[in-house]
């Protein structure tokens, strides 16, 4: 049945304390999660799909792009620019290119992008200027079928020419977390050996607390990925939920740890800015390895103007 014991899993489990216990006195069942059997039927992606998701993909990419070379030019050329400005850029160009983005983007900034629900809004928002750190959350897919299959990526820049230092210390972390994931999967499907979404979860997390930002990672390292940003296979959960599902072959997730630091100092300003920094990938799982297919990885913070 839709059931996780514990709630362990809440995106399955949809039967009530009542009806269990209604089939368990009359039938003398035993009631056991659908977990499994849900990812397997509905998260297991077709070829069509995992196509879809590839082109969705690029088109993310490029977008991104379109996004970060709308700040440099505008702010390049002395012009002013909001979070909420290059959202609604975002959202044109998936207009223009009638994909589906279920809602609008994340762009923050500093102190907004420590918050990793935080999205700009018309009414609730912050200008961009050079100095600032700037975090961009997108995701979309094609319009072409009910099934088509989303990208998710974030990708991060900063408004000026040198990135400072704790910047990139911090997105380095976060680098190294995510790539930390992506090499345990690596390393145990060859060999055979299971791979649970908790587990994928520890190793990412270990890295980050190892370099003493445990505190600042505080959601799940990756969500599952396909007809929608949040779909019903294996989550990369050990916080949020202890997601014990396998990855199988022809899932998709995303990795995309972060850490926040709504108070950090990282350009010696009157007043600590604040920072969020985050990095997300999606993953498709192939028999016997784990396939990035939102290709470059980002090595490190974009810087966006020249000197």
């Amino acid at each position: 049945m839709e059931y996780s014991p514990e709630n362990a899993i809440p995106y399955v489990s949809y039967v009530d304390a009542g009806t269990m216990e209604l089939v368990q006195r009359t039938v003398g069942a035993e009631i056991v999660s659908s977990a499994d059997l849900v990812q397997l039927a509905q998260a297991v992606l077709s070829a069509a799909q995992i196509a879809s998701h590839r082109r969705a993909a690029a088109q993310c990419l490029a977008v991104k792009d379109a996004a970060f070379a709308y700040i440099r030019a505008t702010l390049g050329s002395g012009g002013a620019l909001t979070e909420y400005a290059v959202q609604q850029f975002i959202v044109e160009q998936f207009v223009t290119a009638n994909l589906d983005y279920e809602h609008p983007a994340i762009v923050s900034v500093n102190a907004n992008a420590a918050d990793p629900h935080y999205a700009p809004t018309a009414g609730a928002h912050r200008p961009i200027v050079r100095g600032d750190v700037v975090l961009i959350d997108l995701w979309a897919r094609e319009r072409a079928t009910p099934v088509d299959c989303f990208a998710d990526i974030t990708w991060m820049g900063y408004v000026g020419a040198e990135v400072p230092d704790r910047v990139r210390e911090i997105f380095g972390i976060v680098a190294s977390g995510r790539d930390a994931a992506v090499r345990f999967i690596q390393e145990r499907l060859p060999a055979g050996q299971p791979v649970h979404g908790y587990e994928v979860d520890d190793a990412c997390r270990k890295v980050i607390a190892g370099a003493g930002y445990g505190d600042a990672f505080f959601h799940r390292t990756g969500h599952s990925l396909g007809v929608n940003t949040h779909f019903n296979g294996v989550n990369i959960d050990n916080l949020e939920t202890r997601d014990r599902r396998r990855l199988i072959p022809h899932v998709m997730f995303t990795i995309e740890p972060g850490i926040y630091l709504p108070t950090f100092d990282f350009d010696g300003s009157p007043q600590p800015k604040g920072l969020g920094v985050r990095s997300e990938i999606n993953c498709l799982v192939h028999n016997d390895r784990v396939e990035v297919t939102t290709l470059p990885l980002q090595e490190k913070v974009v810087p966006l103007l020249e000197t």
